[in-house]
């Protein structure tokens, strides 16, 4: 371990279009990619080897962060569409199910049995998780997929907002 801990910087980084894509781990002018597909035990170790000493929780939560920030754009595309779509529209993405409430606020479920006797137990998007970096981008990348080719199930919007 080094006598002092160097400065570590952690930036992200976006594309053309502002989405994060990864973060860049800066130490001394040497810079380690982080990307969001790996967990954060995965960056830790790779971190570690590399320079010989260990991340903060706060520098690893600032990677977790940036993904979970590109989690929210995703979603909060996801919440456009189904804003223009007829009421009672669901988007099933992968395994998971995504509406607006009465207010078009986006909530989700992971189980959803359109007309049930009880209505869906909907939560609120910004209720995900706790989830590790590379768990939120692979849901961030199941919407933009999702975005790609939006195709809904519906429902009774009345149903929709029972639970």
């Amino acid at each position: 371990m080094p006598a002092s801990r160097p400065p570590v910087t952690i930036t992200p980084i976006a594309d053309e279009a502002g989405d994060v894509q990864h973060c860049e781990i800066n130490v001394g002018g040497v810079v380690l990619i982080a990307p969001f597909t790996d967990d954060s035990s995965t960056l830790k170790a790779i971190f570690e080897d590399q320079f010989g000493f260990e991340l903060t929780v706060d520098e690893v939560m600032t990677v977790t962060q940036a993904s979970q920030d590109q989690l929210n754009r995703e979603c909060n595309r996801l919440q456009a569409v189904l804003m223009e779509l007829p009421a009672g529209s669901v988007a099933r993405v992968v395994d998971t199910y995504y509406w607006l409430d009465a207010d078009n606020g986006l909530l989700w479920d992971q189980y959803l049995v359109i007309g049930a006797e009880q209505g869906p137990e909907g939560r609120d998007i910004s209720c995900i998780g706790p989830l590790d970096t590379e768990e939120l981008w692979q849901i961030a990348e199941q919407v933009r997929d999702w975005l790609k080719s939006p195709q809904v199930i519906t429902a009774d919007p009345a149903w929709l907002l029972l639970d």
